[in-house]
């Protein structure tokens, strides 16, 4: 095998609102079932002839001035390369199911106690072999972390039951609770370390320069590259230069977050699905939105089609329903009947409510002991993003049209979260990153800190709770049920997903299977060819 070899740089810091990731191509859905090489496009550019490169080295971005423990990092450079370093008991395909990696099998009866069974002849970077202790170790050291933490508060204990078992108890049921445990294992102790032992197929060198193809890696044989070259580009600015002169040649780029860098050299663009979902909250003590009919009305004032095409440039996957398309769990049945913009009909179903245009001002009222009340909706967003304020602008001006009085709020960060959180609203347009396992408590129980909707209602938990804890034949109907809930009283109205790509100069690189979860998912896969 001949390695050649070139460079990388990632734009990963998304504009994630957390409120707080054959040739099979994108489909005009823009779900990508099989990214594997998925060529979604071209960005013309300088370089439109060929591809080549300043020089025969395959060189990754990294930020020296943060440590390179996976667990401890709070850079997202170092965390995507570490991926690379450090594994995962279970890796996160593009469907969001899960696949053994360090483990070979995970058991539960109940969803609430869980096995773990750990392949005990891999091979750490010192030379030992993988044990359960270093497993615990790891997963309880990401539980303090502000990276994985929310990931795993669900965890009520964990301990090693042998060398190659561990046990995980849940506060609740959760049988898709492995789907979170993609978490970098690493050796027990070293959590202080700035380069722990891990069991991935490069190890990172002392110098901290250069990552080196681990002999002991089951896969070792395999890599496209022996030598992977780590460079600085902190800047985004000299970043984008790398990259158009070939010094680094591979990127990771959110077209609609604030981190979206533009590049202008020949491109090979490839989607991948996140689980990130854009979506209008709503204020259920809201003087008008309080009332679950009247909230139901706004399904029809979506248009989520024109939103994802338009406005956020393909990059999204539209959805009425708080499930990506590409999960197993998605009704497409389901949300062809949601996905149903039309202000016509948004407009006859508030009038059946009585919410007509009773004063003839040509604005809609609604009534109370019959006194026609005025409605005027505050909607907010934030401003830092403009394809999000765009997007609020296009439904609040279509609520305007047919005589519902939007006052759109475009506000700075921390006057968006604190509006949110005093409850100063009726709308707003928001983006949360939702887990693996689509568990959307984090949304409707009382006692989260993201249900900025008010939602006290204790029915949404309890259908959330029946769907994480059903079994795999079960969970579709499952999560058909809380879906069917979540649209009739809408307290959240889901519009899209986010999608990400990855750019490499044309021809440079193939085979790739990037998801949110790991942009070097199946390297081993990979073909590097400089020309």
């Amino acid at each position: 095998m001949t390695h050649k070899q070139k460079s990388l740089f990632t734009g990963l810091a998304a504009s994630v609102l957390i409120i707080s990731a054959g040739c099979d191509l994108v489909g005009s859905t823009g779900i990508v079932s099989n990214p594997a090489d998925a060529i979604e496009g071209v960005n013309p550019g300088r370089a439109q002839a060929v591809a080549y490169a300043a020089d025969d080295i395959f060189s990754l971005n990294y930020d020296s001035r943060y440590s390179m423990n996976p667990i401890t990092t709070r850079s997202k450079l170092n965390l995507m390369f570490g991926s690379l370093v450090y594994e995962s008991l279970f890796e996160v395909d593009e469907r969001f199911d899960y696949v053994p990696k360090l483990a070979t099998e995970c058991t539960s009866n109940d969803g609430v106690t869980w096995f773990v069974f750990i392949d005990s002849g891999i091979l750490m970077h010192d030379g030992s072999l993988l044990s359960a202790q270093d497993v615990v170790y790891s997963l309880q050291r990401a539980q303090r972390t502000e990276t994985y933490g929310a990931r795993l508060n669900t965890i009520y204990g964990i301990s090693a039951m042998s060398d190659e078992m561990i046990m995980i108890t849940l506060k609740y049921a959760d049988m898709l609770f492995p789907a979170l445990l993609n978490i970098p294992v690493i050796k027990s102790g070293t959590l202080n370390d700035d380069t722990p032992v891990g069991t991935g197929p490069y190890m990172l060198n002392r110098d901290r320069m250069t990552l080196e193809r681990f002999p002991g890696h089951r896969n070792a044989d395999l890599m496209p590259v022996d030598t992977i070259y780590l460079k600085e580009y902190p800047d985004p600015e000299n970043a984008i230069s790398a990259y158009e002169d070939s010094v680094i040649d591979l990127v990771v780029n959110d077209p609609t977050g604030l981190s979206n860098l533009g590049y202008g050299t020949a491109n090979d663009i490839r989607k991948f699905n996140t689980t990130s979902m854009c979506y209008l909250g709503i204020n259920t003590e809201s003087d008008f939105l309080k009332f679950a009919n009247y909230r139901y009305a706004l399904n029809y004032a979506v248009d989520r089609d024109y939103i994802v095409r338009e406005i956020m440039r393909g990059y999204g996957v539209t959805s009425a329903l708080p499930f990506h398309p590409a999960s197993y769990f998605f009704s497409e049945g389901l949300n062809r009947k949601y996905d149903n913009y039309d202000l016509d009909t948004c407009l006859t179903v508030f009038n059946a409510l009585n919410i007509k245009d009773h004063n003839n001002n040509g604005r809609l009222e609604f009534m109370v002991t019959g006194v026609p009340i005025e409605i005027n909706i505050d909607f907010i967003v934030n401003d830092d993003n403009t394809l999000k304020v765009k997007a609020a602008r296009h439904i609040a001006n279509g609520l305007s049209e047919i005589g519902l009085p939007v006052n759109l709020r475009e506000l700075n960060w921390d006057a968006y979260i604190r509006a949110l959180t005093n409850g100063d609203y009726d709308i707003y347009f928001g983006e949360i990153k939702l887990t693996a396992d689509f568990d959307l408590n984090c949304l409707f129980r009382p006692d989260k800190e993201k249900n900025y909707g008010n939602i006290t209602d204790p029915h949404y938990g309890k259908l959330i709770d029946i769907y994480l804890a059903a079994p795999d034949e079960e969970r579709k109907l499952r999560a058909e049920e809380l879906c069917k809930y979540i649209y009739e009283t809408a307290p959240i109205i889901p519009i899209f997903f986010k999608s990400m790509e990855v750019l490499t100069h044309r021809g440079v690189v193939s085979g790739l299977s990037p998801t949110q979860y790991d942009v070097f998912r199946k390297f081993e896969d990979w073909t590097i060819d400089l020309g």
